[in-house]
């Protein structure tokens, strides 16, 4: 039926209508008082809560969806609500409908902008779920805790090192900005000035506190062998060349499984994308154009992010 399709809206506007006083009556339901009045016995078996202009909504239908609402968490009873939040709920219900059928009269749902909508989620979705199925071995608990483990378990991952960078495109340009250190310019300076990584380059080129295995290889051995103050000569990773200073070092705290659990999996997901977007690129015939129509080279991996 139209209403069953309709409900993740219908709810919204619901809470809407509701407003603050639906959740504060929730709340009070969720730790109940002596204080609170009792409420009545809620009508039981199955009966029209609704008719809009000829349409029967039935209150099972109607209880099975406000479930499907707080899923997975439990949802309130609907029938021990105060009377006046339950109206409100289904005039917000009532008021979606009459907005949506009217929408439907007019040929809103063929007109060309809203179907281009729908074709660009319907995109979106796709290449969402795809991703989502590739790497769904890769999120159990299971696989998760041995990423953990094996994070743990290396030597000094659990060391937080603070250390500010300059990152450059070429080798040369990196060697011009060392050479300025090494005759005594300023750190911060010259990385607000030539540093490519722009969001680090306006705070002076500060990292912030991070252990070895939130940056890309490179970067974290290079940084863990500098002693406190000491500026590395360049470095390169995918990401171009970096000059680094250690600014500090302190041991860390190790995290439980728990606590690391969604950064886990955030970076599992990011890698499992990663490494299908890769295998795509190097099966695929896909070639670059300049606009006198020479080809251009065009990288085949996408590169490890590294994680701050």
């Amino acid at each position: 039926m139209r209403f069953s399709s309709l409900w993740l809206s219908v709810s919204a506007l619901s809470m809407m209508v509701a407003g603050a006083a639906l959740a504060q009556e929730i709340g009070a339901m969720s730790t109940p008082t002596e204080a609170q009045a009792p409420v009545a016995t809620p009508t039981t078996g199955d009966y029209v809560v609704l008719n809009i202009n000829g349409e029967e909504i039935r209150k099972l239908d109607f209880d099975k969806m406000w479930a499907e609402i707080f899923a997975p968490k439990q949802a309130p009873e609907f029938d021990k609500l105060p009377k006046e939040i339950q109206q409100n709920i289904l005039l917000g219900l009532v008021s979606e409908r009459l907005v949506y059928d009217k929408a439907q009269a007019e040929g809103i749902p063929n007109s060309p902008a809203l179907l281009a909508q729908l074709k660009k989620l319907e995109r979106q979705l796709v290449i969402q779920t795809y991703l989502d199925q590739r790497a769904q071995g890769e999120l159990s608990d299971d696989a998760l805790k041995a990423v953990y483990d094996k994070k743990a378990n290396k030597a000094g991952a659990n060391e937080e090192l603070r250390a500010r960078h300059i990152l450059v495109a070429t080798k040369e340009a990196a060697k011009e900005v060392y050479e300025k250190l090494m005759a005594g310019e300023d750190f911060a300076k010259l990385a607000k000035e030539k540093s490519d990584d722009k969001g680090s380059g306006a705070q002076g080129g500060d990292l912030g506190w991070f252990t070895q295995d939130r940056m890309v290889p490179e970067f974290s051995k290079a940084a863990a062998a500098l002693k406190v103050n000491e500026i590395s000569k360049p470095i390169k990773s995918d990401f171009g060349f970096h000059i680094i200073q250690l600014q500090e070092r302190r041991a860390g705290k190790a995290a439980t499984f728990e606590e690391m659990k969604e950064q886990l999996k955030q970076e599992a997901l990011q890698e499992v994308n990663r490494n299908v977007v890769n295998e795509l690129l190097k099966s695929s015939n896909v070639k670059l154009f300049d606009a006198q129509g020479k080809e251009q080279p065009l990288p085949r991996t996408i590169p490890h992010t590294p994680q701050q």
